[in-house]
């Protein structure tokens, strides 16, 4: 216990004395730290708050306001660099403006092949045309044409007039499978009725050969009466027929003819070399037609 007491009363005498020494000191230091701040010239930097002086020795933290100014040499590298970069954008330029001008080609190309398609088909279109038209005339020219040479009518026997028709073939090539029928007929000028489609046939011709001619003959099938004159308005005689035959390119052809002793012009005769009274026929104004 007395132990005790004297710990407690050297520890009492002991502690003013250790804080006599501390004040001192401090008050020398916050004097020299006063010193020291009031010779130092005013700067960016913020004083430290009394919080952060007593920190001791904790970091203390610092505000910069403005960055000194850096400067960087370049070296041959980076003008090289941009030399480069500036040859790549020149050249990017120059292929960009060559596709250009390869688009505008191809496009006058396509123009011009397409100018080029049209004039060949217009070109084949007249090409179709000219050898139409030359088959047409080749046709023309080389087929067989079968038409009446001569038409007279016989009056040798004033009763019975007969009708004699020749036909020829003017063509340059033989008709082939001719047939052919020839009729006659009494009637009024123009015709009241209309005429039979044969009255009287004649036998069928195989091939008439250009140039070569081939007569028909046909008559009426009863007397006239006596004192009957042909060949007026009121009594006129019809020859008429029909020829049909092939040519040599395989098309078939058809020649109508109709003449008439009388009509509105009358009746015209005279005799031949062998004294044979014949009647001139002349075409009507209808029933003729060929291909």
């Amino acid at each position: 216990m007395n132990l005790l007491l004297a710990v407690v009363l050297l520890a009492v005498v002991q502690s003013p004395a250790s804080t006599q020494k501390h004040t001192p000191n401090s008050t020398t230091e916050e004097q020299s730290s006063t010193a020291s701040q009031q010779t130092q010239p005013n700067t960016d930097t913020v004083r430290p708050s009394p919080e952060t002086q007593n920190l001791g020795d904790k970091q203390q933290s610092v505000r910069v306001t403005d960055f000194p100014p850096l400067s960087v040499p370049k070296s041959w590298t980076d003008y090289t660099y941009w030399f480069f970069s500036l040859c790549l954008v020149v050249v990017g330029g120059l292929q960009i403006w060559l596709l250009n001008e390869t688009l505008k080609t191809i496009n006058r190309q396509a123009d011009i092949a397409e100018n080029q398609k049209t004039l060949m088909a217009q070109a084949g279109e007249q090409t179709e045309r000219i050898i139409a038209q030359m088959k047409e005339t080749t046709v023309r020219e080389l087929r067989a044409y079968i038409g009446v040479s001569k038409v007279y009518l016989s009056l040798e026997v004033p009763t019975i007039p007969r009708g004699i028709v020749e036909v020829e073939n003017f063509g340059r090539t033989p008709a082939y499978k001719v047939k052919q029928w020839i009729g006659i007929a009494l009637n009024p000028y123009p015709p009241t009725s209309e005429f039979p489609e044969s009255t009287h046939t004649q036998a069928s011709v195989s091939i008439i050969s250009p140039g070569v001619k081939n007569t028909s003959l046909v008559a009426l099938k009863k007397h006239l009466p006596p004192g009957v004159t042909v060949g007026t308005p009121e009594i006129t005689v019809y020859v008429f027929g029909e020829i049909t035959y092939e040519d040599a390119f395989k098309q078939e052809r058809k020649t109508a003819y109709r003449f008439i002793y009388g009509g509105p012009e009358g009746g015209k005769s005279f005799r031949n070399t062998n004294g044979v009274l014949l009647g001139t026929m002349n075409p009507d104004r209808t029933g003729n037609d060929a291909d």
